[in-house]
């Protein structure tokens, strides 16, 4: 339980200022629920992963990426 009231107040924390949380997310994952690096770093990237994938879909949309100068 007390898992998902850090992740909640993570995530609360990473909408109000509008950053990547991946960073807290090991942070408190290692010294606060004591789980193992090797599992906290791979856990905190998958966390990561659909704020990376939506921020790619809204900077496609409005024509921010260049996937031809992306595949030189």
């Amino acid at each position: 339980m007390i898992s998902v009231i850090y992740g909640l107040l993570i995530g609360i924390f990473i909408s109000l200022i509008g950053g990547g949380g991946a960073s807290l997310y090991l942070g408190v994952l290692t010294s606060q629920l004591k789980v193992a690096t090797a599992v906290a770093v791979p856990t905190s990237l998958f966390v990561a992963l659909p704020a990376l994938f939506f921020g790619f879909l809204t900077q496609v949309r409005i024509h921010n990426v260049r996937f031809k100068l992306g595949n030189v």
